[in-house]
């Protein structure tokens, strides 16, 4: 093959092929060629912000049968959480299932709202009975007043003009304004007035939990040792800013190194790392799961890259669905070879008893 070149996502075509790493963003849809332990983040397309894994093998995935696509293919718009693979691109631009989503969106009906619907219905009836009035007006005066054709019309005319409520679109465009300065004060933006009655109609709302109710970001709360039992850690996000509290009381000395030492395996035997964003704000870059274990280290006073430097990867062993658990082993200072492996608790007694 020929050597890889770093282009602008603009000037992939189909038939080029990607050469995509952890932490990368797929600029377009592309069937997989060659891949390893790939895992991609789909939430721009699905919402879910989990952990797909990718193989270029039909049917290795575990979770192909319930996917929506195929777990042979990797998709514009989501990120590489962890592995790598080699993919045939296949679409891209508006062509791809991003540019379909964002096709749709563009396509929307804005229908009217309840409030717009019901001034409808009676503006209709203002005018059917404003006219039927003038109507009759105009008759009355014509036969029983004997008004000229002229006369009787201007009076006609003043009839229905006299009946239309004037009043009421400022009336309701000030309700609907004094409801989003109240929503503002509430720190919710709304960007069209009808919009306010909107939410006043609702019975139900349904929402997604991630980024909406939650602050899609997950954190470790509670740590429990056999020796030592439960141990409660405080912050929240991905600051690596928090304490160790057993019991409502800051851990000692000797329980923090033992803290330490198990939180060390979820550190090592880990595939995610932490990055900021464009505004400086921590993220995480790979599996949230495992990016939740490198901020808790980072509380305890482990870092990632110093820790590796100490002990650097020999070999790693990645999760899958049939073993349940993750393995990597380290060189110690000593020449020795350390062996970390994180998983299913069912699955470690296991690795434990068999050395």
């Amino acid at each position: 093959m020929g050597a890889s070149n770093k282009v602008l996502a603009e000037e992939v075509v189909p038939e080029d092929v990607l050469v995509i790493r952890e932490g990368d963003q797929i600029a377009a849809d592309a069937r997989l060629f060659d891949s390893s332990d790939l895992r991609t983040d789909e939430s721009s397309l699905t919402g879910e912000a989990h952990a797909v894994h990718k193989s270029h093998r039909p049917g290795e995935a575990a979770d192909d049968a319930t996917a929506r696509w195929p777990s042979t293919m990797v998709f514009a718009g989501t990120t590489v959480l962890a592995g790598q693979c080699r993919a045939l691109v296949l679409r891209t631009g508006m062509r791809t299932e991003f540019g379909r989503i964002a096709a749709l969106t563009q396509h929307i009906d804005k229908s009217p709202t309840r409030s717009q619907l019901e001034i409808a219905a009676v503006a209709r009836r203002v005018a059917l009975l404003s006219a039927a009035m003038g109507i009759g007006f105009f008759l009355v005066g014509h036969l029983v007043a004997h008004l000229t054709f002229s006369a009787g019309a201007v009076f006609a005319i003043g009839i229905v003009l006299g009946n239309v409520p004037e009043g009421l679109l400022p009336t309701m465009t000030l309700a609907l304004a004094m409801g989003v300065r109240r929503m503002a004060r509430r720190q919710a933006i709304v960007r069209r007035l009808s919009s306010v009655e909107t939410l006043g109609s609702c019975t139900v709302i349904c929402t997604d939990k991630a980024g909406t109710l939650t602050r899609n970001a997950m954190t470790v709360r509670q740590l429990w040792m056999p020796a030592i039992g439960s141990v409660e850690v405080t912050g929240g996000g991905y600051r690596p800013h928090g304490r160790f509290l057993c019991e409502g009381h800051e851990v000692d000395a000797g329980t923090m190194a033992a803290v330490q030492s198990m939180l060390r395996v979820g550190l090592l035997c880990n595939e995610a790392h932490l990055g900021v964003d464009q505004r400086g704000e921590p993220i995480v870059i790979g599996d949230p799961t495992e990016g939740a274990l490198v901020v808790l280290a980072a509380k305890a006073g482990l870092h990632q890259d110093r820790e590796l430097q100490r002990r650097p990867l020999v070999r790693e062993v990645a999760f899958d669905s049939h073993r349940k658990r993750m393995s990597t082993i380290h060189r110690d200072a000593d020449g020795s070879f350390l062996v970390m492996v994180k998983g299913a608790p069912r699955e470690l007694p296991a690795v434990h008893r068999h050395g």
